[in-house]
C-alpha cells in the first residue's frame, strides 16, 4: 500500500529490436531491429475500495485518465522506467552423448 492505494512494481528483462514506425506506411522511421537486451520496472497501481470481483474477458492495455488501464480488476499503469541491461545468460552447457 502506498497512499491509500495497492502498488505492485513488476520487472520485465526484454530481447528485441526496437523500431518505431509510420503509422500510414509502416516505414521505419526510428531505430532498427538489432536485438538488444534491456530491463524495465512496470509499476501498477489500484484503489483497493473498488469491486474487483469481476472477471475481465480483455486483457489489452488502454490508456484512460488515470494512465495505461491494464482491463483486470482495475490495475492502471502508473510508471514504467528503464532499467540497466539485465546480465546475459549464460552459455549453453554442453552434455556428453550417450554411450
Amino acid at each position: 500500500m502506498a497512499g491509500g492505494r495497492e502498488v505492485i512494481d513488476v520487472r520485465l528483462d526484454v530481447a528485441g529490436g526496437e523500431m518505431e514506425r509510420d503509422d500510414a506506411t509502416g516505414a521505419v522511421v526510428a531505430g532498427d531491429a538489432t536485438v538488444r537486451r534491456w530491463s524495465e520496472r512496470w509499476r501498477f497501481e489500484r484503489d483497493p475500495s473498488m469491486d474487483s470481483s469481476q472477471t475481465d474477458l480483455d486483457h489489452t492495455l488502454k490508456f484512460g485518465d488515470e494512465g495505461w488501464m491494464v482491463a483486470h480488476r482495475g490495475w492502471v499503469v502508473t510508471q514504467i522506467e528503464r532499467l540497466p541491461a539485465p546480465p546475459a545468460p549464460p552459455a549453453e552447457v554442453g552434455f556428453p552423448a550417450p554411450a
